[in-house]
């Protein structure tokens, strides 16, 4: 059972348990929400888990409920630890509702709800969050990646550094050592996919591809509140299977008007043409075939063929005097 915090201010949107009612004593213990409050009575309208209707209650009948403070309904969150679906982990959310010792909350992203233990969730939205820039010029954010979790703060000197080396490198040498099986030796940049940053300052995610071009200082100059990177890491196994590209085919690169001799066609017609000399006067890109003019006396002369480019040899300059 879930324990109260009597220090915690009872808020509307917070997440409550009554205690003390006289007039009705079978409710106490039970779970409810905050839905509003009436100034006039001085009471809270408070939704009891599985009533249909809202009771006005006092505060000291109130009392928030442990691991449910601050996680009020509207409140922004982040999502980390969550075991059976760890894609969820590092996505931001917004608190719905409750019900029973779970938070219902709107996954942004993945455009979902889902009911979540509270201790997987973080308070993404702060006023003056701890991620502002201190006096010192230090900032704190937030790197998660398969949900590992790793706070780092960088001070004024890590800021001029690359991203990679002030925020990736330690957090993939953490990363590694959480891992299960910790992973020797640890996971570098080379490892990295892609990386994605959220602040409270950013209207949609920011995704950056190729992180080795990128300042710490430039990327975080004018976020504020919450910084939360997520790491994506390269997949071994599809890198190992991805086929290797074929190597382009080494072919004359034969310029218009070039004399040329056929050489080399098997077909049955083409071994006609084996030997005729000509020139080029068309080439088709699509399919990497040259048209050439045959101007070797016969009765193919004339005649214009399209063969490919290691069936045609440039003819050299003393070939071209004998020829002409």
């Amino acid at each position: 059972m879930a324990e109260v915090e009597d220090d915690a201010p009872v808020v509307v949107g917070a997440r409550v348990r009554l205690d003390g009612l006289k007039a009705k004593p079978e409710l106490n213990g039970a779970l409810g929400t905050v839905e509003s409050f009436n100034e006039e009575s001085g009471r809270f309208n408070v939704m009891v888990d599985d009533m249909r209707e809202a009771l006005a209650l006092k505060v000291a009948a109130l009392s928030v409920v442990e691991g449910f403070s601050g996680l009020v309904v509207g409140t922004r969150v982040r999502i980390a630890g969550v075991d059976k679906r760890p894609e969820l982990n590092g996505q931001l959310a917004t608190v719905q509702g409750f019900s029973g010792e779970r938070c219902s909350v709107w996954v942004e992203d993945r455009k979902e709800a889902v009911a979540l233990k509270p201790e997987t969730l973080a308070v993404a939205d702060s006023a003056g969050g701890e991620a502002d820039a201190a006096a010192d010029g230090s900032k704190v954010v937030r790197v998660e990646c398969n949900g590992v979790m790793l706070k780092l703060t960088l001070t004024a000197k890590q800021m001029k550094k690359p991203l990679a080396d002030a925020v990736l490198r330690p957090f993939l040498k953490a990363y590694s050592k959480k891992a299960e099986p910790p992973i020797d030796p640890p996971l570098d940049i080379s490892n990295v996919r892609k990386v994605t940053l959220d602040s409270d300052s950013l209207r949609s995610l920011q995704v950056l591809n190729d992180v080795h071009i990128y300042s710490t200082e430039a990327v975080l100059e004018k976020m504020r509140g919450d910084i939360d990177f997520e790491v994506f890491l390269k997949d071994p196994k599809a890198e190992e299977a991805k086929p290797a590209a074929p190597a382009a085919p080494k072919v004359p690169v034969l310029p218009k008007d070039a004399r040329v001799e056929i050489d080399g066609l098997s077909s049955a017609g083409g071994r006609k043409l084996n030997g005729l000399k000509g020139r080029v006067t068309f080439f088709h890109q699509a399919k990497g075939r040259y048209d050439v003019t045959i101007e070797s006396k016969g009765e193919q002369r004339g005649k214009v063929v399209s063969v490919r480019a290691e069936n045609l040899r440039e003819l050299g300059a003393k070939e071209l005097l004998d020829f002409d």
